[in-house]
């Protein structure tokens, strides 16, 4: 096996752990409240994510960048570390929705990708239907909307520095992977033709 696919094996494991016990941690604590729509939705998104991790296709071009493979595992693991707070917040019906919708529009954008979907920067051909017509980064958008209703539902301190940090990372992560998409004629032509690389009119 090449070191390449060595560090591939090893994220996987380590993403399917750790998807295994936010799973627990999120079964566990919609027993014991009754309140599934405030743990079933990220249980969702994480499934498709790390479902796609396993099924990803090789790439024709892979970034060789330490740090851009550093982006890329700390994007996908990050949310994996989110955890029930012991009592909703205040704001729980408002972020329940939030999150609900966060998690659809992840569905789609990720479903777009199908196993075009990958963890660290690389080119397994231009997406431009569906989501991708509107912003460059749908995917990124959803873990917005869900990221913030998440905290919203379950404030704690931990799950808010987690969400800062995985919104941090995702814009760097979308930097390092237009960097590497830039070297594909028909990305340029995509980036110029689909302005937004999150949310319409705003960034």
């Amino acid at each position: 096996m090449t070191s390449t696919g060595r560090v591939r094996a090893a994220v996987n494991v380590g993403v399917a752990a750790l998807f295994a016990l936010l799973c627990a941690a999120h079964w566990a604590a919609g027993r014991e409240t009754g309140a599934w729509e405030r743990v079933v939705p990220i249980m969702v998104q994480e499934a498709l994510v790390v479902g796609l991790v396993f099924a990803r296709r090789p790439s024709r071009d892979t970034s060789p960048r330490v740090a851009d493979w550093a982006l890329g595992v700390a994007g996908t693991v990050l949310p994996l570390l989110l955890r029930p707070a012991p009592q909703p917040g205040p704001l729980a019906r408002l972020g329940d929705p939030i999150q609900i919708a966060g998690v659809l529009l992840a569905v789609v954008a990720i479903g777009s990708l199908g196993r075009s979907f990958g963890v660290v920067p690389a080119n397994r051909g231009v997406k431009t239907l569906g989501p991708y017509g509107v912003v460059r980064h749908p995917a990124y958008a959803a873990y917005v909307l869900s990221g913030v209703g998440y905290v919203l539902s379950q404030p704690t301190p931990a799950n808010a520095a987690i969400v800062v940090a995985t919104l941090l990372v995702m814009d760097l992560r979308a930097t390092a992977e237009e960097r590497l998409l830039s070297r594909d004629a028909a990305y340029d032509a995509y980036r110029r033709r689909v302005r937004w690389r999150f949310v319409v009119g705003v960034r």
